[in-house]
């Protein structure tokens, strides 16, 4: 009888596909400078292959007393949310990709102010035709009446399909709605509901999260499986995530050896001891990188589709990057085709990036650690601060805002008997052998 081996297949293909694209914060607003008063306002920052967006008032959020450097208004009282909707309780933003794009939003983050009086309860919907809305999520009621504004837990947007892949034939009308409010005491003003303040010029209070491209993208409708918010400052040499999947183990941030520790107020971030690299070569060689661990559970394979990062540098400091990844335990990096380029030099608060994982075939359904490198060159002065940074300034409150998340998946493995395998007698095997080493 001939004895039967078995041999498990591991066929690995290297397949990228990272379109054209722009991605990250394709919209923002910082209202520095305003009296809260306005009854439009421009989007102060807005992606190239954008039109220009602007927020309008709703016949039932008339502006009011105002607020420095927010926008507010007087909402008309409305007891619920089909009285919002009835009396036009709402801000309203459009969303609309130039003569030959398409865009694709992924999250909402805003600071929301309230005071005693004024409304309580919001919620986003949207709209692809400005007649008929869909509800974003469900409801959230507000407690906090710090007076620049509560920033709110980020609105996944990347499950609603509609907004993926949008035209410029079609326009996306986005609309924050409120109600709660009570009859205010003679004379009073604390009724304001709005986009909080910013303190600075740099401070956005209402973002907008996604892609732009020139061609259909694949965007990711998976959840976020681990993110890191900075809420407050890592000392240390390693930052854990502040957020995980439960069969994940301890996911963290590392600096490379290359670079030196500093510390910014709700960042993560490094100095290079001297000059960096002018090359990807030379960030290699000497390990001027950032490093990102993601570890499933015993059991457990990770598929990654979607990186999303925030990266603050100023002239002097790197401005090149490479991601590369590694799935042998840190033996060999290998360079994500597309996730190359040159970061926008920015003040604190840094730019957002994000790049689309889904094509590395290499990165889907991993049993072991994965391990992902930012490489970073090109910088001019060996004490720039630069690294990863959190949109909040100090006197900001509310919920943290992730400066860097991964979407995917984290699922079982299944079974051996399960997974494919190929037999071989031995005599098959034995001639493979001789001929191989022939």
């Amino acid at each position: 009888m001939r004895t039967i081996k078995y041999f498990f297949v591991s066929v690995v293909l290297v397949a990228l596909s990272i379109g054209n694209v722009a991605s990250g914060q394709i919209l923002a607003w910082q209202f520095n400078g305003s009296d809260g008063k306005a009854t439009t306002y421009t989007s102060t920052t807005t992606d190239l292959n954008l039109e220009t967006s602007v927020i309008t008032r709703g016949a039932g959020a008339p502006a009011s007393g105002g607020s420095s450097n927010s926008m507010v208004g007087a909402l008309t009282i409305s007891a619920d949310k089909n009285e919002a909707l009835t009396n036009n309780a709402y801000y309203e933003f459009l969303i609309k990709p130039k003569t030959g794009y398409y865009v694709s939003l992924t999250d909402i983050d805003c600071s929301i102010r309230i005071q005693t009086y004024s409304a309580k309860t919001y919620q986003y919907r949207y709209s692809l035709d400005g007649v008929n809305f869909t509800d974003i999520g469900n409801p959230v009621t507000l407690t906090d009446e710090n007076n620049n504004g509560t920033f709110q837990p980020t609105i996944d947007l990347a499950s609603y399909n509609e907004l993926k892949n949008v035209t410029s034939a079609q326009t996306i009308t986005i609309r924050l709605y409120a109600w709660g409010g009570t009859v205010a005491p003679e004379g009073s003003t604390l009724i304001n509901f709005g986009f909080g303040t910013s303190t600075t010029t740099s401070v956005p209070t209402l973002l907008i999260g996604g892609v732009v491209s020139n061609a259909i993208t694949t965007v990711s409708s998976d959840p976020k499986i681990v993110g890191w918010d900075f809420s407050t400052t890592p000392n240390t040499v390693t930052a854990t995530a502040t957020s995980n999947h439960s069969n994940l183990d301890v996911p963290t941030i590392t600096r490379g050896s290359g670079l030196g520790s500093a510390t910014l107020n709700f960042g993560y971030v490094a100095t290079t001891p001297t000059i960096s690299g002018s090359s990807l070569a030379l960030s290699k060689t000497n390990k001027e990188c950032f490093q990102f661990s993601i570890p499933p559970k015993s059991g457990y394979g990770v598929s990654l589709s979607t990186l999303k990062y925030r990266y603050r540098t100023f002239a002097s400091g790197p401005k090149s990057y490479q991601w590369a990844y590694s799935i042998d335990g840190g033996n060999t990096y290998t360079d994500i085709s597309g996730a190359t380029g040159t970061h926008v030099v920015n003040s604190a608060t840094g730019e957002e990036y994000q790049i689309n994982l889904s094509g590395v075939s290499q990165l889907q359904n991993v049993p072991s650690t994965i391990f992902l490198r930012m490489y970073v060159w090109d910088g001019t002065n060996a004490n720039t601060v630069f690294g990863f940074g959190r949109i909040l300034a100090s006197s900001s409150t509310g919920a943290p805002i992730n400066s860097v998340y991964i979407r995917g998946k984290v699922e079982s493995l299944p079974p051996l008997d399960q997974m494919a395998i190929t037999v071989e007698t031995t005599d098959n095997f034995q001639k493979k052998l001789l001929t191989e080493n022939a």
